[in-house]
């Protein structure tokens, strides 16, 4: 999914239903990132509820279940991050869910933000004038780049000049660094002496301050630029902390403390010569453009299309046309039909058997099927309403228990 905040949302709903689970997006830290991720691979999390910044390299052989809440923005990404789940060889499922307004929606998030041409010379004239580039000037000349101000002094829809520049940067017109959100610049401007007979009143930034001294070897002598990502994970504290400490020592006037306000820097790789220079990529941002809106038509009809089996449809895309039926997929499956009309389901017996047998231990769907003379799918379908009605939990085995035992 790409919402941060439905991260959190689903996998405190699911905590609520007695599953172990939690969430991951590129906002955490990297220590709550190596946290969870080691949670997740050594089984203390059953279940990961993730962005697409998930996964990637992450090679886990046991995984069951990919499920996408939201359509992937291509056949490519889908194939690859359904294929994490079951390479143990065990029997493994990739879903996805699926309602009437997701052709909308997913038109909405990856097409109707693909910058036109037009756009795109807009922003590359407005990013030389905030930058105060004359024209036929600025070639390999560094600049300081506020974003927000940016779009806010033209008035630019952010998603949409966000990728405009991301295409400039890809077409070397451009090369946009976003490793300056917090320039913050620092100055001991006391003795050591002095600095040493301060740290003994105020013990709690001894570590902070030796981590700044063994870090930056000039820093008494002159304003230099600090990571503060770096001295934080050094002194073992969150930025945050590490950025009031500062605030401190300059209160102090331990030492000078400058912050930029920028969140990026933009180098002009040639010479500003407005349209002039956009005609020279159109033809490749076109071709970019019309990519993304095949990958996009391609993942609806794949979600669209019931009569065709999943794997014939995905084989197919990638040029495999001799593909046969797998017989497995929900197409397939909903395409067998029963040789004989099927006997009414008395799901009051299944369900006082379920519970007679789950007093005696923990069983997964399927023992309980051959328990209780049934197919799979009608036990989950009991399954389903015992667990919404907190009769049984699911446990960190997926095998099924009595709630409260």
């Amino acid at each position: 999914m790409r919402s941060r905040k439905l991260t959190l949302e689903i996998a405190n709903f699911l905590e609520s239903k007695g599953i172990k689970a939690s969430s991951f997006h590129g906002g955490l830290s990297n220590h709550e990132k190596d946290e969870r991720l080691n949670d997740w691979l050594a089984n203390k999390i059953q279940v990961m509820v993730a962005t697409n910044a998930f996964g990637m390299g992450i090679d886990k052989p046991d995984v069951k279940t990919v499920i996408h809440l939201n359509l992937p923005d291509s056949l490519e990404s889908y194939f690859q991050e359904a294929g994490r789940a079951g390479r143990n060889g065990d029997k493994a499922f990739a879903v996805i869910l699926k309602n009437k307004s997701d052709d909308l929606l997913v038109k909405n998030q990856f097409l109707d933000v693909l910058p036109s041409i037009s756009f795109i010379k807009q922003v590359y004239r407005k990013l030389s004038n905030y930058c105060q580039i004359s024209y036929g000037e600025g070639a390999l000349t560094t600049h300081d780049f506020n974003f927000n101000q940016f779009c806010k002094a033209y008035k630019f829809n952010g998603i949409l000049a966000f990728n405009a520049l991301q295409i400039l940067d890809r077409t070397s017109i451009i090369t946009l660094s976003k490793q300056f959100q917090n320039k913050t610049l620092v100055q001991f401007v006391v003795s050591n002496k002095s600095l040493f007979h301060y740290l003994d009143t105020h013990n709690e930034l001894q570590l902070i301050v030796k981590s700044l001294l063994r870090t930056y070897g000039g820093i008494f002598e002159h304003a230099t630029k600090i990571n503060t990502t770096l001295v934080s994970d050094k002194a073992s504290i969150q930025e945050h902390v590490l950025l009031r400490a500062l605030e401190t020592l300059a209160k102090d006037e331990i030492i000078t403390l400058q912050q930029t306000k920028t969140d990026a820097q933009v180098t002009f790789l040639e010479p500003r010569e407005d349209d002039k220079t956009i005609n020279r990529i159109a033809s490749i941002i076109e071709q970019q453009n019309n990519l993304k809106q095949k990958q996009v038509q391609s993942v609806l009809d794949y979600v669209n299309n019931d009569s065709v089996c999943k794997t014939v449809q995905l084989l197919n895309y990638f040029g495999e046309k001799e593909a046969k039926p797998c017989g497995v997929c929900s197409v397939c499956i909903g395409a067998v039909k029963p040789s004989k009309s099927p006997k009414a389901v008395d799901f009051t017996s299944i369900r006082k058997q379920i519970i007679t047998h789950l007093e005696h231990g923990h069983l997964s769907s399927r023992d309980l099927a051959n328990a209780v003379h049934c197919t799979e799918a009608d036990v989950l379908s009991v399954l389903k309403l015992l667990l919404e009605h907190q009769i049984v939990a699911v446990t960190k085995t997926n095998t099924y228990k009595l709630y409260h035992t």
